[in-house]
């Protein structure tokens, strides 16, 4: 969660200004959950089965655009591997797709 949020102040909050934009840490279950207009970008944590679950909302529809799973020390997303030190590229590309 502490990455997202950094990435939202950070990158997001920085570099434009969405007014239609809105943010809040979930608890059951936990995650963050980004609204713009009629959309969200939602990231859930699953430390019980050590997935982070990334899905886009709309009215009429949910996708999960990716997950990333951590099995024997290895992180994988839909990608292949995936690599924490680009955590920051791989947030502003899920977060784009909510732009759309």
């Amino acid at each position: 969660k502490d990455s997202i949020a950094r990435f939202y102040i950070h990158d997001v909050a920085l570099k434009a200004k969405y007014p239609e934009l809105s943010w809040k840490i979930t608890t059951e279950p936990e995650g963050i959950k980004f609204n713009y207009k009629n959309t969200s970008l939602i990231v859930l944590l699953n430390q019980e089965d050590y997935k982070i679950t990334v899905s886009k909302k709309t009215a009429d529809d949910e996708t999960v655009l990716d997950e990333i799973v951590a099995n024997n020390g290895k992180l994988t997303c839909h990608d292949g591997e995936f690599n924490i030190d680009e955590v920051d590229d791989y947030l502003a590309k899920c977060f784009a797709t909510l732009l759309d």
